[in-house]
């Protein structure tokens, strides 16, 4: 069984709207866990986790889904078209 090869093209600016995203992110993420070090919520470690992965997880696809085209795309073809209730 012969496997067929097909040239795959790496997009210098896909990569590069990533890694401002994920810089955008690193700063909003790590300026939010500090606000919530200071706001003395000890006892709610899992609650905080779950806050900054909440805010990290939204800020990453708003910024990409904001600069990148290509995502959008890609995103909204694999959408389903109806939502079964």
């Amino acid at each position: 069984m012969q496997r067929s090869q097909r040239a795959v093209g790496v997009s210098i600016r896909e990569i590069g709207q990533q890694f401002g995203s994920e810089m955008f992110i690193t700063v909003v993420v790590e300026s939010f866990r500090r606000f919530l070090e200071g706001a003395d919520l000890g006892s709610r470690i899992f609650a905080t986790v779950l806050r900054v992965v909440a805010v990290g997880a939204s800020v990453y696809f708003s910024t990409l889904l904001a600069v990148s085209p290509n995502s959008r795309r890609t995103i909204l073809d694999n959408l389903p078209d109806e939502v079964p209730l």
